[in-house]
């Protein structure tokens, strides 16, 4: 027959197996539940990254169509500029034959239709004139 200490000592041993037991089985549990959450945000990961590589590209995209429009507002800039240099000497030539004209205006008297066309240039040279809005 086995002595008391020996089972004593057989049941301590059984005790710290099945606390031992439980310990594996609580850390098991957790083992899994982590999991469960890396599998999430794993899948939650790959959903943002492809978001973000779809914004990335519409941000690409954005920039070169800014680009393009910079770029054409500035040619329209310099169309602009060469247009009004264009004006200024197109009214520089239309004020020297409103003078050539004038000159000549008593003997042009004889032209209503040139008079009235030398009121007008007048008119728009003195900045006078009624612009269509």
């Amino acid at each position: 027959m086995e002595t008391l200490p020996g089972k004593l000592f057989i049941y301590k041993f059984l005790e710290v197996i099945l606390c031992l037991s439980l310990w594996i089985q609580k850390f098991n549990l957790s083992v899994l539940g982590l999991s469960f959450r890396l599998k999430n945000l794993s899948c939650q990961v790959s959903s943002l990254a492809g978001k973000a590589n779809k914004l990335r590209r519409t941000g690409l995209l954005y920039k070169q169509r800014l680009e393009r429009k910079c770029c054409d507002l500035q040619k329209a800039e310099a169309e602009v500029d060469l247009l009004g240099d264009e004006v200024d000497t197109l009214s520089s030539l239309l004020e020297k034959i409103y003078i050539a004209l004038d000159h000549y205006s008593p003997i042009l008297q004889h032209y209503p239709g040139v008079i009235e066309i030398l009121k007008l240039v007048r008119r728009e040279l003195s900045g006078d004139s009624v612009k269509p809005i």
